[in-house]
């Protein structure tokens, strides 16, 4: 409900907005307080029948959770059918047996005691992968540690228990997810990392309903890469982990190193969890397996088998005792002329590995162009290790460019309408503040708020497919809503022609149209896909890529996203700094927050300040005749005392009786090429107790115009008659009365006042322009 009352205000103010920037006089308030109040209640009326739809629904935890079973094993199947290719024909043998290492909790703690009380000695579990989902459902806790070396199947092990849990279901079993807990950083509650993160993979499901499935222990984590978090975090991400789940079931993956120093230097264990941890290879199932990857009259292997078994614990055999560098070792010399006894020159397992990582890439692009897919996983892989992630998503590719356009669009649009206010000098800083005021709404993500992935989606490609449809439909209703707020305006308060105001409303209806389509994440991605490949870092036909990819078995997909196959895949193409990573969602806009507002209000409030700042009309200069005084508010008399609130720069004359003092005025030339309608400040006669003066202004086209007020008087009455577009004023000043004393004629705030919106009115009314 937050967010939709967001996006009203958003909406709100992009109203009221529209409307002060179109107003431009006051005697047309009434229709035009009338227009945009219509508009508010349609946005208020809008948001209400959003909130009633949100908040009419029943909350039912049991249907929640089916839900979520079923989007879980949706968006697994085709990694479901990806591991089982993994391995062709037969799939390797792994198994898993409990740890040796000091980092188990007692067996009491995860057995419990048996039906007659008695204390189990030693927890002893034992199986392979084919077993694992009866082992773990055996636990009384349901809480498992997996451990094992880079490579042995972890994660493989952590997916295929989920399948299975989703395959053959018990009643009111908890439904399984797998969080990668790359993104995570433990001084954030797990608990709201948790919700955060299946809401992003499952949008269908509000954070509260999550919230609630974890608490009341209907979902269960299965938690992958306890290692890939900074290596100063793992004992208290233990910690926070054995807090947070308390009671429920729960998967932990890490890497045997780094979790027994984690334990053991600061004594933070899962004190329910059993730990069992992956076994390597042995080297006659590894000899086994590369038999059946090829047929029997391909003597290529002979010389690697004959070296394993004289050598089983040699570098090789050391180096394909896991089932990733086994199965690359597969992949990579599966097909002619490559030829695998050249692992036989490597002397320790590091360049043995090191070396079918290299090789793996060009081994599965060899029908394409290996070294242009080298380079566009590269880039990926960079891009990864940049924001410290094993996630690459497709609406996270934000670059510079969507801003940069958006700037543009901003800067062209309020060119095109400012230069009908001012002069280029001063329409020009107003673009560029429109410009500026586009790129840091777009940078600080005001609109993003608005854009959700779609609850349909179950897999990246599909997200994609929908968040297009979604956009277009955004843009569109964008568009149109401004569009006919503009024509409203200017035909309502402007009396605007038909023609007009379909111009003006295409115009601004097209350029919010754009703006709003560039600032979702279909958008976004689409501006950023085509500025990399312009720069050949990614390919045009990106999604095409990014599929074909997934489909050769160097990308896997987790949920709504893609990982690299292996971790030790992608750090091979650019390493990943393992480092703390703020709460799910808040990474953009907390990066450089006030950074952003600074530029926002430099941007957008320096221009606005110029605006303001320059008189709204012609400033006078003496030019010859009688020369009045010219006082600023410092010296000025009058605004010393209390007199008049009204005071500041002023042109004085000095009148004895009877005299008559004739002053030239030169206009200067101003920002702006508005004609002149009157002029500003105002008149007043003092000094002497009822002295009258008698005002004419000369000059072409205009008349005269004689004034006897006494005190201050408007200046309206003199500007009867003047030239739209004066160079030089002449104004005779007579004393019409007979007393001896000398009066003073103050014009406080002196020069000629413009219409400013006077060039967009006769361009809106469709009026020629007047000649001189």
């Amino acid at each position: 409900m937050r967010r939709v009352e967001r996006i009203g205000g958003v909406l709100v103010l992009l109203v009221i907005g529209i409307f002060f920037i179109a107003l431009g006089s006051l005697d047309r308030a009434d229709k035009s307080a009338s227009v945009l109040g219509v508009f508010i209640s349609l946005i208020g009326l809008g948001i209400g029948i959003v909130s009633w739809r949100a908040a009419r629904g029943v909350l039912d935890l049991d249907a929640a959770a089916r839900s979520l079973a079923v989007e879980v094993r949706a968006q697994w199947a085709a990694e479901e059918a990806r591991i089982g290719s993994l391995f062709r024909p037969a799939p390797l043998p792994v198994r898993w047996s409990s740890t040796g290492r000091p980092v188990q909790a007692p067996p009491e703690a995860v057995l419990g005691r048996n039906a007659t009380g008695a204390r189990p000695i030693r927890l002893r579990l034992r199986g392979d992968v084919s077993r694992i989902v009866e082992a773990f459902r055996a636990l009384p806790r349901r809480q498992l540690v997996v451990l094992g070396k880079p490579g042995s199947g972890k994660t493989v092990l952590a997916m295929q228990l989920l399948l299975d849990l989703l395959k053959r279901p018990q009643e009111n079993e908890p439904v399984p997810v797998l969080l990668p807990l790359s993104s995570w950083n433990p001084e954030v509650r797990l608990l709201d990392w948790m919700t955060c993160r299946i809401r992003a993979d499952h949008p269908t499901l509000t954070e509260d309903v999550i919230s609630r499935l974890l608490t009341t222990e209907r979902v269960m984590p299965i938690l992958d890469g306890l290692d890939e978090l900074a290596p100063h975090l793992h004992a208290k991400a233990i910690d926070a982990i054995d807090r947070a789940v308390t009671t429920g079931p729960l998967v932990l993956t890490c890497r045997g190193d780094e979790y027994e120093t984690a334990v053991t230097s600061t004594g933070a264990f899962l004190s329910r969890a059993a730990v069992i941890e992956l076994e390597p290879i042995e080297v006659t199932e590894v000899i086994d397996f590369l038999d059946l990857t090829h047929i029997p009259e391909d003597d290529r292997w002979n010389p690697v088998r004959a070296h394993l078994r004289a050598h089983p614990d040699g570098s090789l055999a050391e180096a394909l005792s896991t089932p990733l560098m086994a199965d690359l070792a597969r992949t990579v010399y599966e097909r002619r002329p490559a030829d695998p006894a050249e692992l036989l020159d490597f002397t320790d397992r590091a360049a043995v590995e090191g070396h079918l990582l290299d090789a793996f890439i060009p081994a599965v692009y060899a029908s394409g162009d290996p070294r242009r897919a080298r380079r566009w996983l590269t880039y990926l892989a960079e891009n990864m290790a940049a924001h410290g992630t094993r996630d690459l998503s497709w609406w996270q590719f934000r670059s510079q460019v969507v801003a940069l356009t958006v700037a543009a669009l901003f800067c062209a649009m309020g060119w095109w309408f400012l230069r009908l206010l001012f002069a280029p000098p001063l329409a020009a800083p107003g673009a560029l503040g429109m410009a500026g005021f586009g790129y840091f709404v777009v940078k600080d993500g005001v609109w993003a708020e608005i854009h959700r992935p779609d609850p349909r989606a179950i897999d990246p490609l599909g997200m994609l497919r929908r968040q297009r449809l979604t956009a277009i439909g955004s843009a569109l209703l964008a568009g149109l809503g401004v569009g006919l707020v503009i024509a409203a305006v200017v035909t309502v308060v402007f009396a605007a022609n038909s023609r007009s105001a379909e111009l003006y409303a295409a115009v601004f209806g097209s350029v919010f149209m754009t703006v709003s389509a560039a600032n979702t994440p279909w958008g976004t991605f689409l501006l950023s896909r085509l500025r990399l490949a312009a720069t050949r870092r990614l390919p045009l036909r990106f999604t095409r890529f990014i599929s074909d990819a997934h489909e050769r078995g160097v990308l896997r997909q987790a949920g709504t996203v893609y990982q690299f196959r292996h971790a030790r895949l992608q750090d091979r193409l650019a390493p990943l700094q393992p480092r703390p990573q703020q709460p799910e969602g808040a990474l953009d806009r907390a990066e450089g927050f006030w950074g952003r507002q600074v530029g926002l209000v430099v941007a957008v409030v320096l221009p606005a300040m110029l605006l303001f700042a320059v008189p709204q009309g012609y400033r006078l200069d003496y030019h010859s005749g009688a020369e009045p005084r010219h006082y600023s508010a410092v010296d000025n008399p009058r605004c010393m005392g209390t007199q008049s609130l009204n005071c500041g720069f002023a042109f004085v004359w000095e009148l004895p009786p009877g005299a008559v003092a004739t002053t030239t005025f030169k206009v200067s030339k101003g920002l702006t090429e508005q004609p002149v309608v009157g002029f500003r400040g105002t008149i007043a006669a003092e000094g002497c107790q009822g002295a009258a003066v008698g005002l004419t202004l000369a000059g072409a086209g205009s008349a005269s115009v004689t004034s006897s007020r006494f005190g201050e008087a408007p200046l309206k009455d003199l500007a009867r008659g003047i030239a739209s577009k004066p160079t030089r004023l002449t104004f005779t000043l007579r004393r019409l009365d007979s007393r001896l004393c000398t009066a003073r004629l103050f014009w406080d705030g002196e020069g000629l006042s413009y219409d400013l919106a006077f060039k967009l009115k006769q361009r809106l009314r469709g009026d020629r322009p007047a000649t001189e």
